[in-house]
């Protein structure tokens, strides 16, 4: 159980990078691109284990660029 929950939290969790009560003036866009990114990319269990990334450009025909 020790490696499988490691694994489940070793992606980004955004209270991780934006902790509650962090004034958003001081974060940069390069910081919240990072994090979206991260987040678009994260496999779910929902999709399949595939990404949402993925899954949106799959349904909509779109390559990704």
């Amino acid at each position: 159980m020790g490696a499988r929950f490691e694994r489940k939290h070793q992606w980004l969790d955004p209270g991780q990078c934006f902790p509650k009560g962090t004034s958003f003036a001081e974060i940069t866009d390069m910081q919240v691109e990072f994090v979206m990114y991260r987040l678009k990319n994260r496999p779910r269990k929902g999709l399949g284990y595939k990404t949402p990334h993925k899954v949106f450009f799959d349904e909509n025909g779109l390559k990704a660029a």
